[in-house]
């Protein structure tokens, strides 16, 4: 029975701490990414896509690459649906860099 109360005491007091560090303000205001010129690598699927995705809807400047065009064309699109102010790619290997391909970019 005591371990009991310990249990439900300490499931109680993580939740207490949890909520309350949900409460309070992080500093962050997003307002100041709105127009920020971001590069982001990475970008045809995963992380880095949902990455790109969420400066888009703070309606920052992005440039995204990875090595797939043809899904890099997929997600400028759905980036520009979700407000980015620009969305360009560049197609190719970050590592390998003069093959890199930019439409766009003269």
């Amino acid at each position: 029975m005591v371990w009991f109360i310990i249990f439900f005491v300490m499931i109680v007091a993580g939740l207490a701490a949890y909520t309350y560090l949900l409460s309070q303000d992080n500093g962050f205001d997003p307002e100041i990414l709105r127009g920020a010129r971001v590069v982001v690598t990475g970008c045809s699927t995963g992380v880095g896509e949902q990455v790109a995705y969420q400066y888009a809807r703070l309606g920052a400047k992005v440039v995204i690459t990875a090595r797939r065009e043809e899904r890099l064309r997929e997600v400028v699109a759905k980036m520009k649906d979700l407000g980015a102010q620009e969305a360009i790619y560049v197609a190719g290997d970050i590592i390998s860099g003069p093959s890199c391909i930019c439409p766009g970019c003269s």
